[in-house]
């Protein structure tokens, strides 16, 4: 079975795995791990590499991925530059991972991505609305949520799904 990868890359992202037909096959959070910042001042989110090469593996192994997308990053001037560091961080282990596991890639600037996947989305909001629309309308009964406690759709996931669609359609 030939399958797609998007990767919506960020701490906050998440990464969904489609068929040739656009079917999910599954979609998970972007591993994280909770490390300690320091004596008495908590933790902080951090990539887990390890968990993202062993999903993207185990799922290798399951269908042939033909391709996986991974959006660019872009600085955002009212991002911290710890948060930009962090950003940067984390797409060059996701390409690290895929060029490891000899997976071929793309790299997706978002205003791309999204000029093609939200050309019939008819919600006027930001692109996180349209990604949300988009997902909840053309999957209309996948859960969407970050977690089961959550009341709406998780832009992350519907993010991954809509990158993913669009890798799908560059393939063909």
């Amino acid at each position: 079975m030939t399958c797609y990868l998007g990767v919506d890359n960020g701490l906050g992202g998440a990464m969904c795995l489609i068929d040739a037909e656009g079917n999910i096959i599954d979609k998970i959070l972007m591993p994280v791990i909770e490390v300690k910042k320091g004596k008495g001042q908590g933790t902080r989110r951090k990539y887990d590499a390890t968990g993202i090469a062993q999903w993207i593996t185990t799922h290798s192994m399951l269908c042939k991925i033909a391709l996986t997308a991974v959006e660019d990053i872009i600085a955002m001037p009212s991002q911290s530059s710890s948060s930009t560091i962090s950003v940067g961080y984390g797409h060059g282990l996701i390409i690290g991972v895929l060029t490891a596991l000899r997976l071929p890639h793309i790299i997706v600037r978002p205003p791309v991505w999204q000029k093609i996947i939200f050309q019939n989305v008819q919600s006027g909001g930001d692109s996180k609305e349209k990604s949300i629309q988009f997902a909840t309308q053309t999957k209309p009964l996948e859960d969407w949520k970050e977690t089961p406690r959550c009341r709406g759709a998780f832009d992350g996931l519907t993010d991954s799904f809509a990158i993913a669609e669009y890798c799908r359609r560059q393939a063909k």
